[in-house]
């Protein structure tokens, strides 16, 4: 029974989350999503500060490793679609 009551309140935690985030107001949700997509905003504009200020050039060879910069640019680009993604799954009647 020990090892059941940490997994059952797990799956009532997430059960209320979901519940919460179901019963979220649309202009709530949005608010939060856009509140986010421009911090990701910012910080993606502020790599590409840091990129251009160390010399880096765009990259024409599509074989070479990503630098770290470019990859936390890339995961912040994929995680502002992914969160616009969820929106338009969660309203699809309100988002464009």
């Amino acid at each position: 029974m020990s090892e059941i009551l940490p997994t059952l309140m797990l799956l009532c935690v997430a059960c209320l989350l979901a519940r919460l985030v179901a019963a979220m107001p649309y202009w709530l949700a949005k608010t939060i999503i856009r509140v986010s997509a421009n911090l990701h905003r910012r910080r993606e504009q502020r790599l590409r500060a840091q990129l251009v200020e160390a010399g880096a050039q765009d990259r024409t060879d599509l074989w070479a490793e990503p630098s770290r910069a470019d990859r936390a640019l890339l995961r912040a680009s994929l995680d502002i679609a992914l969160k616009r993604t969820a929106l338009r799954s969660m309203f699809p009647t309100h988002v464009r």
